[in-house]
């Protein structure tokens, strides 16, 4: 079991998917099956780089790297359009994995929040969601703690339109849903929990409401049974999730400037007819 004190990830790389060779695709599938490997199974490397890695023509992947700039986990996101009832709309689909020795739940967030920021800056008035197969407790308790809205919620019961968008992307993906709810679906990359004993044991999970609600909604995820989740991509989730990355940015340029703004103070002549002359 890997100890909790986890390393940092320090540099994030995106890539598109479209910008690299045959070649430098199979390269980077090689590289990175390992990662997948440490908390999945039942896929192969080919499936793997072929259906998660480089999941559609435009995937833009974030590489994320450690202290010794080594590969420690990656993100692969793309775009499906579907029209529901004669409306557009636009599903941000990602996936994400990480070396379970690094701390990467920021790095990830931050990357699938700026890469839905740009799409929704390029086309203000598209119908953007999130739909992703949540595989573990452990990602949907981030969503929790990261955005203002997202479905299915302990709390919060769900717009009429978001079941139909779940539908469409199930479908879109040719994913088997699994008994009478629509959200519980059989992998579409026939990935399964490696170590679901060490999921369920997480001490970050504990009293956490959310892994709660995950663990009584879809008790079987150690068996490939994943949990779709759907969240809109609108302003207030998208501030949501970016304002505690911001603020510590902000105010550090602030404690910056207010450094400057007295050293200029310090640096100015003394008042008074000597000043003057």
């Amino acid at each position: 079991m890997h100890q909790n004190r986890r390393l940092p990830v320090r540099r994030t790389r995106v890539v598109s998917a479209s910008s690299l060779t045959t070649e430098e695709r199979a390269d980077l599938g090689r590289r990175l099956f390992p990662i997948l490997r440490e908390t999945f199974d039942g896929a192969d490397e080919a499936t793997f780089t072929a259906k998660s890695l480089f999941r559609a023509p435009d995937a833009r992947i974030a590489l994320f790297h450690g202290e010794g700039d080594e590969l420690c986990g990656f993100a692969s996101a793309s775009l499906v359009r579907l029209t529901i009832d004669g409306i557009e709309h636009a599903i941000f689909d990602a996936g994400v994995f990480i070396d379970l020795r690094y701390r990467g739940g920021a790095a990830a967030a931050r990357f699938g929040l700026l890469e839905a920021l740009r799409l929704r800056l390029a086309n203000p008035s598209l119908r953007l969601w999130y739909v992703t197969e949540t595989s573990s407790p452990a990602p949907y308790s981030l969503y929790g703690q990261t955005v203002a809205a997202f479905y299915p919620h302990p709390e919060i019961e769900a717009p009429s339109e978001v079941l139909a968008i779940v539908r469409a992307f199930a479908a879109s993906r040719g994913m088997q849903t699994v008994g009478d709810d629509p959200y519980i679906v059989e992998s579409s990359r026939g990935f399964r929990i490696h170590d679901a004993r060490r999921v369920r044991a997480a001490r970050s999970l504990d009293d956490d409401a959310f892994a709660d609600f995950y663990l009584r909604r879809n008790p079987r995820f150690e068996e490939g049974h994943h949990l779709l989740t759907c969240m809109p991509l609108d302003w207030r989730n998208l501030l949501a999730g970016l304002l505690p990355w911001l603020r510590p940015m902000l105010t550090r340029r602030a404690r910056r400037q207010a450094t400057t703004a007295k050293e200029s103070i310090r640096a100015l002549p003394p008042h008074g007819d000597a000043a003057l002359s």
